[in-house]
């Protein structure tokens, strides 16, 4: 950490000079473009235009170290939860076919995601979710308003004895996750980036926090639901 002092150009325009390390490692010179955002405790955060744009990384998933074709979905899932943009799968030996049927199930739940290239030994995932076409609040109120209509369906067919109404409820139980890890993604993706957060809807790093849990508990209420109404159906069918 340096200070900096504060020049004055011109009539009325305050500059600052930029550390001459940083623009060596940034690769900045003149005439180049940069990102300024105000965050939201008043401080500036400077990005170089390069950087403004999304990195393509690939990430491993090596899939020798997964003892089961669960944990190999979940670690799927995670990758996506995480905002990753590419996932390679990949073995040291020919893929079985229950392992990658259980990377399309999973691919199918999580919007967005699918396998762009196949190989014997590996599998290539890509995610086309663009952020700014996802305002957090709405996706979430979605989210919401599904579980509720589920919690709706399930205690009627209990009451009314109704089978379908409940398998209705079922049936809408992978909407719910698939909603759930898209929050999840959108909300990793603005802890990782201000520009994201700005984009979505999220001005204060705490909604994060605060997101989360409420998405959390709407979750865990689905998970309730979908087990009330499968009861119900193993009830009717007794």
């Amino acid at each position: 950490m340096e200070l900096r002092k504060v020049q004055k150009v011109g009539y009325s325009t305050l500059s600052i000079s930029l550390p001459q390390s940083w623009t060596k490692r940034m690769g900045v010179k003149k005439g180049d473009q940069l990102l300024v955002v105000e965050e939201g405790d008043g401080s500036l955060r400077i990005i170089p235009e390069g950087e403004a744009v999304e990195r393509e990384e690939t990430y491993l998933v090596d899939v020798d170290r997964c003892d089961n074709i669960e944990l190999l979905a979940r670690v799927i899932v995670g990758n996506y939860v995480l905002g990753r943009g590419t996932v390679r799968v990949e073995s040291s030996r020919r893929l079985m076919r229950e392992q990658i049927e259980s990377v399309r199930e999973v691919t199918q739940r999580l919007l967005g995601f699918g396998i762009i290239e196949e190989g014997d030994r590996h599998l290539i995932l890509q995610c086309s979710v663009d952020p700014r076409r996802f305002p957090l609040k709405t996706v979430m109120r979605r989210l919401y308003l599904l579980t509720s209509i589920m919690f709706k369906e399930a205690v009627d067919s209990l009451i009314d004895r109704d089978k379908d109404l409940a398998l209705d409820a079922l049936t809408r139980e992978h909407e719910t996750d698939t909603l759930y890890w898209l929050i999840s993604r959108l909300l990793s993706s603005a802890q990782q980036s201000t520009l994201i957060a700005k984009e979505i809807g999220v001005k204060d790093p705490m909604e994060i926090i605060e997101d989360s849990t409420i998405i959390r508990f709407l979750e865990l209420i689905g998970d309730r639901v979908n087990d009330l109404a499968s009861n119900v159906v193993k009830l009717l069918d007794s």
